[in-house]
């Protein structure tokens, strides 16, 4: 119970977190708004100057809270692996390559460019050769991972230019790709927990679900000490 109540806080933070991201990015975009309605020359420079400070200030806080959101996410996903590992009764034989921990998937990264446009007139065609370059250009940095790799400021600088010009949706596609590597290699774990019913990967509250009735098994099968002498 202790366990499940720890899960619950997680996630409950987690969400937290995520809306104050989100507010965050508002009052940015808000007071970017604000200062571009401003006409006065003095008031632009003046704008320009604080706007600067601004900016260094408000990167660091959503640089800051987007760190700790991965952070309780990788948390959740370890935490699901674990279970798959002490209850092997929780997997299911389903190996599909969508399954493998630290996967790009194609058709999530262009559905994800198709919602961020670059300009206009951008075609499908163009929209899925975005995501595949995306993809292409990524995946060697996560496999490099589980060859001993190690995740650089210049991988950190790199998701920011991606986020920038591709979008928050992208850029947060890649950093649960290395979440997933890091956690694969923690725990030993490189299928993602599965739901075979929805097809899709199972949430760390589906996992726990079914471990009374698990436990309850587990007991009946075990024989009584009287019977083992």
């Amino acid at each position: 119970m202790d366990r499940l109540s720890d899960f619950e806080r997680l996630t409950a933070e987690i969400k937290s977190l995520k809306e104050s991201l989100k507010e965050k990015i508002d009052k940015v975009l808000s007071r970017s708004v604000k200062e571009a309605s401003e006409t006065s020359e003095e008031k632009k420079e003046q704008s320009e100057i604080a706007e600067e400070g601004n900016e260094d200030g408000d990167n660091v806080l959503v640089s800051s809270l987007e760190d700790e959101i991965d952070s309780k996410e990788e948390e959740v996903l370890a935490a699901s692996c674990r279970l798959l590992n002490m209850f092997r009764e929780l997997d299911c034989t389903f190996d599909g390559p969508e399954r493998r921990m630290g996967r790009l998937n194609l058709n999530e990264i262009t559905e994800a460019c198709s919602r961020h446009i670059v300009t206009a007139m951008e075609t499908e065609q163009e929209t899925l050769n975005r995501a595949i370059s995306i993809s292409n250009a990524w995946k060697h940095q996560v496999s490099a991972l589980f060859n001993g790799g190690i995740e650089g400021e210049q991988i950190k600088k790199d998701l920011q230019r991606l986020k920038a010009s591709s979008g928050d949706e992208v850029y947060w596609l890649i950093r649960k790709a290395f979440r997933e590597a890091r956690v694969a290699l923690r725990t030993n774990v490189y299928m993602k927990p599965w739901n075979l019913e929805e097809r899709r990967e199972a949430t760390l509250m589906e996992l726990l679900g079914p471990l009374p009735e698990i436990a309850r098994r587990r007991l009946q099968g075990r024989p009584r000490r009287d019977d083992c002498c």
